[in-house]
């Protein structure tokens, strides 16, 4: 579709940002705002070009070059809030001389955290300690990682390697991740040979090299010592995200030292004994 990213940009949910990239484009030719104009350009001739010249397109490459558009966005909001404070502080400094500034500090309180509570972000901020996982749906609960990445942390030693379902969150947990076991993760326009002579694919969030088969594995496993995989039961059970041989093998293979109670996230150890005095499991 040669109009994706003009639909995506102008589709209704997104109207209030491009309503304020509109008015930060204009404040940009009436301010002459060279810096504007170079976040103005990085975002739009890459957008024309995969519109309108290339035929190849990738759909998500937008968001490579998205952080543009929030940032022309932001100047056209700072630059309104920026006009309007002025104009409000004249007039707050005006009813000054007629009310007390006790009384109005209290009524900017009183609209301020007023309109707070009235905000559907606050109110998710508030729901959130209490929602509890309603199934197994690929969303599996961020406390379920942290108690695999604990257990990790606490029996790991220097050198050993990190392999995950979802690397990113483990990478957020644990501070390192070595590589990725989740199929659908891979940014296939990396799958050449670069410069450098890396090759293969990687994962497209985290960056982490793919371990697409088992002879993959077995090789990383013969190239490093030690390791450990934390590894969710959902994706192991979907050929999609994890072949089945290569789930198969794991748990053929590998010893599981770690579950939580509710059995979504484990963690696999090799060379079979895991660096905990009792080889016991663990549960969060």
């Amino acid at each position: 579709d040669t109009h994706y990213y003009f639909w995506y940009l102008t589709k209704s949910s997104n109207f209030p940002l491009t309503a304020l990239f509109l008015i930060g484009s204009i404040q940009m030719v009436t301010r002459l705002d060279r810096r504007a104009f170079f976040a103005f350009c990085n975002f739009t001739v890459p957008v024309l070009l995969l519109s309108f010249v290339f035929s190849y397109r990738i759909q998500n490459y937008i968001f490579h070059i998205y952080p543009f558009y929030l940032m022309l966005a932001a100047y056209g909001l700072v630059n309104l809030f920026d006009s309007e404070f002025e104009h409000a502080l004249s007039r707050i400094k005006r009813l000054a001389h007629k009310v007390s500034q006790h009384w109005v500090k209290i009524g900017v309180f009183a609209v301020v955290f007023g309109w707070l509570p009235l905000t559907v972000w606050f109110r998710y901020a508030l729901k959130l300690p209490y929602i509890v996982p309603t199934g197994m749906n690929g969303a599996v609960d961020h406390l379920d990682w942290r108690g695999a990445t604990d257990y990790v942390k606490a029996h790991a030693r220097a050198g050993d390697v990190v392999v995950s379902t979802l690397p990113l969150t483990v990478l957020y947990y644990l501070g390192h991740v070595e590589y990725n076991l989740n199929q659908a993760n891979l940014d296939t326009s990396l799958d050449w040979r670069t410069g450098n002579g890396k090759t293969g694919p990687v994962g497209f969030y985290s960056g982490a090299p793919a371990i697409s088969n088992v002879q993959q594995l077995r090789q990383v496993m013969q190239t490093h010592p030690a390791g450990w995989l934390i590894l969710d039961t959902y994706r192991m059970q979907r050929d999609r995200y994890v072949p089945q041989n290569v789930a198969k093998y794991i748990r053929a293979h590998l010893r599981k030292v770690w579950t939580d109670r509710r059995n979504t996230v484990e963690v696999y150890h090799w060379p079979g004994e895991a660096n905990d005095p009792d080889n016991s499991q663990s549960d969060l």
